[in-house]
Order: C-alpha cells, then sequence, then structure tokens
C-alpha cells in the first residue's frame, strides 16, 4: 500500500527571450537558454507522462537560469547590469506569467519589482516543477504493479526519487530571497513562502518513508517494533508537512490526504505492536495496541471517505478492515481463553518514529561563468 498524492505542477505558457532582456558581444548562452525554457515549458505541458523530460530538461534549464543569475550578481560584471532592457523600457525583467500548482485557480501576470526577482521567481518556479515531476515519475513507477506486489528494486528507485525531490525543496526553502515575498501574494500564489517549502519537503520524505515502510512491512525477519517505527515515523512527516501548510490557499485536498497518513499510519504502527506483543505471548497488551489501532484506523476512514481520489479510499478502507479484524479476533481470544487484563496504553514507553531517507543535498550547478557570459565584452 502506498498513498502518494501527485501534485498539479505549475503551469506556464509564456515565452521569455532572455537574448532581447540582456546585451553582450556573443549571446549563445541566453539564445540557449531562451530554447531550453522552450523544451522545459513544453515537456511540463504533455502532462505527468512527461515527467522524466520535465526532471531532464528542468534541471539542465535551472543550472542555465543559475548561471545567469551568479553572473548578475557577480562585482565583475557590473556592466550586465547596464546591459539589461526590460520590456517597454522597463528594468523589471520580462512579466511573469505562472499558475500555482498548489492554488491552480491562481495564475500570476506581472512585472516583478526588479530583474533578479524575476530570475528567483523563474528559478524557483522551475526547481517547484521538477520537484512534482521527481514524486510523479515515483508514483508512475509502481502504477504498474498497483494491487500487486512490487519489486524492491523498483520501491527503492521510487524511494530514491522522493528523497532528491526532497532536497529540491529544501534547497529553494533556504535560497528563496525574502525580497521576492513582497512582490509575490503568497496567500493566493503560496509557492515562495519558506513554510510551504518546508512543507513539501517533509511532503517528499512522507513519501519515501512510506516506500521504505513498504519494503520493510511484509518480511517476517524485520523486527515488528521497527516496523512500528518506520509507520510512526509516517505519521511524524505528515503532521509536520501539514503544520507548515497553513496558508489558506493551499488545496484542500493536501491537508485532507495528511490527515489520512497522519491517522492511518498511526494505526499501522500500534497494529505492528499489537503484532510484536502477540509474538511475546503477552495478549493483553497485544489487545491494548490491537485497540489502538483500530481507533486511529477508524479516524483514517472518516478522513478519507469525502476523498475524490477512489484508488486512496479503497487501500484505506483495505488497511481498516484488516486493522479491525485483527482486533476483533484478538479481543476474543482474549476475552474467551487467555483471561489477561488489558492495561492501558499509556503505561508502556513511547515508541518514536525512525527516519530510513533524509533528503538528498541539491545544488544547482552553472552551465557557465559570469566571465563566459561576458565574453570579454569591456564596454
Amino acid at each position: 500500500m502506498y498513498l502518494l498524492l501527485e501534485f498539479p505542477v505549475p503551469g506556464n505558457d509564456s515565452p521569455v527571450i532572455f537574448e532581447k532582456h540582456w546585451k553582450v558581444d556573443n549571446p549563445s548562452h541566453l539564445q540557449q537558454l531562451s530554447q531550453e525554457r522552450v523544451e522545459f515549458i513544453g515537456a511540463v505541458i504533455g502532462g505527468p507522462q512527461n515527467s522524466v523530460r520535465v526532471i531532464d530538461v528542468g534541471l539542465s534549464y535551472v543550472n542555465r537560469l543559475h548561471a545567469l543569475a551568479v553572473a548578475v550578481d557577480n562585482p565583475g560584471t557590473g556592466s550586465l547590469k547596464k546591459k539589461f532592457f526590460g520590456l517597454a523600457g522597463s528594468s523589471t525583467g520580462p512579466v511573469v506569467q505562472w499558475t500555482s500548482g498548489l492554488n491552480p485557480s491562481h495564475t500570476l501576470n506581472k512585472r516583478l519589482s526588479t530583474f533578479k526577482n524575476f530570475l528567483a521567481f523563474e528559478e524557483l518556479m522551475a526547481l517547484v516543477t521538477v520537484g512534482h515531476a521527481m514524486l510523479a515519475q515515483a508514483h508512475s513507477l509502481m502504477d504498474p504493479f498497483a494491487g500487486g506486489e512490487v519489486p524492491e528494486a523498483t520501491l527503492q528507485q521510487a524511494a530514491t526519487l522522493c528523497a532528491k525531490a526532497a532536497g529540491i525543496y529544501d534547497w529553494c526553502s533556504h535560497n528563496c530571497p525574502e525580497a521576492l515575498l513582497s512582490d509575490v501574494p503568497i496567500q493566493f500564489f503560496p509557492e515562495p513562502s519558506h513554510s510551504v517549502l518546508a512543507a513539501l519537503s517533509a511532503y517528499a520524505l512522507l513519501c519515501a518513508q512510506q516506500i521504505s515502510y513498504e519494503i520493510v512491512k511484509g518480511k517476517a525477519e524485520i523486527n515488528k517494533t521497527l516496523k512500528a517505527k518506520l509507520a510512526f515515523m509516517c505519521t511524524e512527516l505528515s503532521v509536520k508537512a501539514k503544520g507548515k501548510l497553513q496558508v489558506p490557499s493551499v488545496t484542500e485536498i493536501v491537508k485532507i490526504h495528511l490527515t489520512i497518513v497522519e491517522s492511518l499510519y498511526r494505526g499501522l504502527g500500534f497494529f505492528h505492536l499489537a503484532q510484536h506483543h502477540l509474538s511475546e505471548e503477552r495478549m493483553g497488551a497485544a489487545v491494548c495496541f490491537a485497540g489502538a489501532a483500530a481507533h486511529w484506523a477508524g479516524s483514517a476512514e472518516m478522513s478519507v471517505a469525502a476523498f475524490p481520489v477512489p484508488s486512496v479510499r479503497q487501500l484505506v478502507q483495505k488497511e481498516v478492515e484488516r486493522i479491525r479484524t485483527t482486533y476483533a479476533e484478538l479481543k476474543k481470544d482474549n476475552d474467551s481463553v487467555y483471561l489477561e487484563p488489558v492495561p492501558d496504553i499509556k503505561s508502556f514507553p513511547p515508541v518514536y518514529g525512525m527516519q530510513l531517507k533524509k533528503a538528498e543535498k541539491f545544488e544547482p550547478e552553472p552551465s557557465f561563468s559570469p566571465d563566459e557570459l561576458m565574453n570579454g565584452d569591456e564596454s
């Protein structure tokens, strides 16, 4: 079972011709930047089935875009600033036309206050799009096996993609300039919010954790307490992500999804602890934890009732029924045969989550140096 939610990728179909805005003797780097942007947007428009292409072209575009941003900030290329010409004589850069992936009803259509803000926003949205594409690709890797067992190698590949996405969101969270927040209304267009970017990173790690849990949950040789810790970590990450998504414009489906995951994996954690105590012949403790599992499974069932994705509802219901059946059987056996007292769950030490996948460090790699961009231009 995996409950991965694909975020709609941000939308953009407006051209940007960089060589018309920065005048240098050799415009080849800027021309290639314009061309890569066309290819990137074209791949995005192609839909989720194009996610591998979005990732490859998007990262190449970001590296070239980042090189331009570095050149603009470089003291040795001060003349580049003088060579910038915005549309209609403005010095603020091209008009931004991006549709939010977290609030698809809102499109930002404005000229930002500085061209540095334009470059920062363009890089941010390209990277967020790449991160979303990585999550979509992780999902699509497992789709052919829906209803069956996914090969472990495929699960590992999907988990790695999620960890890479987390690293991208994390970099964006730490490098999105504060000045951008005064240009972009995050109450309608939340992507530049540091809190939202941190939430996206936590969500991507949650996806990686869910997949890691899938890898070990069916292995009999894995300690049941360890399985519980992996499940509890899914709950902890969902709580973290939901806590940082306190932006009204973030679509409600994302928040509901996190609530479902929070409850269900808490229930699964208690389920594994029940099995652990059962294996140690502590029937009363097993009933205690199985009852807690059934409680949280019921919470997940209530949250998922109105969720608009049938496959998620089916997955949750299947797990809920498994947990409830186990609790009913254990309780019946204890009530009729073992007659052990059922302790209060608060009498046990808490079990905390254990994270298997960390965010993979991401850093843009500039495709050219400031000197290469200027190409000896001294005017």
